[in-house]
């Protein structure tokens, strides 16, 4: 089932990053906040996205998404390491 499946499927519209053409393989889940739901994300998976797509480091990815993912709006998983 695609996310969008869900969100028709439930009558729910949930939060996501665009281009969801491109960061929605990134998405493994959907938490269901008390407000919205939210699209849950890979971490790794959505920093190599950005590496692959825009030829940034990991590192400056890993930057990105750390200041400019609203954390109201979308949750990310990462691996302890």
């Amino acid at each position: 089932m695609t996310l969008d499946d869900f969100c028709v499927e439930n009558d729910v519209a949930v939060y996501r990053l665009e281009p969801k053409e491109q960061y929605d393989a990134a998405i493994i889940g959907v938490a269901m906040d008390l407000e919205a739901p939210k699209a849950v994300y890979d971490w790794d998976l959505l920093v190599q996205i950005m590496v692959d797509r825009d030829g940034v480091t990991h590192e400056e990815a890993e930057e990105w998404f750390d200041y400019n993912l609203p954390p109201d709006l979308v949750v990310t998983l990462k691996r302890l390491t």
